[in-house]
């Protein structure tokens, strides 16, 4: 239903005129008898088209037309004027009305033309809308993915996002919140635009109450984004008066999803009714998606970087002690390549750590002791993963007596991806010569 304001200081042609424009079935007309008192109206009510007589006291239609420009309001207007007025209708077309009317003649034809310039002037200003949003949403949306890209703080991209919506978007007002589903209510993260305290003007809540907000609600639980056309008829009544004084008149509410689970919602408030036809609805979704994608790629790289540093504490401290222990300590990959040696391994091999770092364990024992050794090892698994050896160590020095025991460490598929072995010398007295010796793998 398309809605009219009708202006006119004479009550019987504001009658007349009501009843010819209210009989095609498609217009609701609201009349009144000062412009000064229609100013008011409008503040708190959009109206699809304003109709204005000139010649009226306190305010004439030129000036009513002039306020209504100069407060930014691209409303479709019809300017009602008697005949001689040329000079008026060229002023008022100057100053952003649609059309003229002259009064006088028979009232059918004349409200019947009037009734078709006011579809024309909303049509045409409906299209002119729909290609400037959708022109703007596109410059938007290249915007907020930049953000997403190059941001790498949770709180400073949703931040940006909202002020992206309003500034380059033109939307009056935008928040993000986490959807809490222990109380179901929604906690806001982040907003920009004319918020005035709409936010904390109660409990935001996704609850099947009086209280709770309906479309967001229902973007909630369907996981699809809501619309609220105009939030003076088909919105929560305990906020159609907090959204009407900040001259919020349509709505839409984006879920933000992670593997079926919201965690999330973008709203978006415009100053005009039916702001979000179904281009510019799928554009804000691919948006919303956009950015829980972005959110999440930032919690995940969050959470991998708190376990890296965790993991390189923990290495640092399990070196520390590692490294104190007069047991011979080492890690090696399952061919048998060192990737770890501790200070006491390597002074036992008279080599530094560095030229260890790669070389074959098993070189290390006596060539007899070899085969042993490697097939003891070979046999450990997840379920079976310690052995208890003991060899000879062969260093620069002969053969030295050591009491190993070697454990297998495995991943989350129970597979052996390394080896540890801590080794105690038990022989302080070494053999002349390794060839000489005979093992005993006692």
């Amino acid at each position: 239903m398309i809605s009219i304001l009708y202006v006119d200081d004479e009550r019987p042609l504001l009658d007349i005129g009501k009843l010819f424009l209210e009989k095609h079935g498609d217009m609701q007309v609201e009349t009144l008898t000062s412009a000064t008192e229609a100013l008011q109206v409008i503040r708190a009510y959009p109206y699809d088209a304003i109709i204005s007589d000139y010649q009226m006291p306190e305010m004439d239609g030129l000036s009513f037309l002039k306020e209504l420009r100069k407060r930014g309001e691209k409303v479709p207007f019809v300017l009602f004027t008697g005949r001689g007025r040329e000079e008026v209708v060229i002023e008022a077309l100057n100053c952003g009305a649609d059309f003229y009317l002259q009064k006088g003649g028979n009232a059918t034809p004349q409200f019947a033309e009037l009734h078709n310039m006011l579809l024309t002037a909303i049509t045409r200003r409906r299209d002119h809308e729909k290609v400037t949003r959708y022109n703007r949403a596109l410059r938007m949306i290249l915007a907020c993915n930049q953000i997403i890209v190059r941001t790498t703080d949770e709180q400073e991209l949703l931040h940006q996002i909202c002020e992206t919506l309003v500034n380059l978007g033109g939307y009056r007002f935008s928040w993000v919140g986490s959807v809490e589903d222990s109380d179901k209510t929604i906690n806001p993260l982040a907003y920009a635009g004319f918020e005035d305290g709409y936010l904390s003007a109660g409990t935001i809540s996704w609850r099947e109450t009086a209280e709770g907000d309906g479309h967001t609600r229902t973007a909630i639980r369907t996981r699809t984004p809501a619309v609220a056309r105009n939030l003076q008829t088909n919105f929560n009544a305990a906020w159609r008066k907090e959204a009407a004084a900040r001259g919020y008149a349509s709505s839409i509410a984006i879920p933000m999803v992670n593997n079926e689970f919201v965690w999330g919602v973008l709203k978006i408030y415009a100053i005009e009714t039916d702001a979000f036809d179904s281009e510019e609805v799928t554009l804000l979704t691919r948006l919303a998606q956009d950015m829980a994608y972005g959110i999440l790629a930032l919690r995940t790289d969050m959470e991998r970087r708190t376990t890296q540093k965790e993991l390189e504490i923990s290495e640092a401290r399990y070196r520390a002690i590692i490294e104190d222990q007069t047991d011979m300590v080492a890690r090696f990959t399952p061919d048998g390549l060192l990737t770890f040696v501790n200070t006491s391994f390597a002074s036992s091999c008279r080599r530094s750590q560095e030229e260890l770092i790669g070389a074959d364990i098993f070189h290390v024992n006596t060539p007899k002791e070899q085969e042993m050794v490697t097939s003891s090892i070979a046999a450990l698994t997840a379920d079976n993963p310690l052995v208890a050896l003991k060899t000879h160590f062969s260093t620069p020095d002969g053969i030295k007596a050591v009491h190993w025991v070697c454990r297998a460490i495995t991943d989350r598929n129970k597979a052996v991806v390394e080896f540890q072995i801590v080794g105690r010398k038990i022989d302080d007295n070494p053999t002349r010569s390794p060839e000489n010796y005979s093992a005993n793998t006692g």
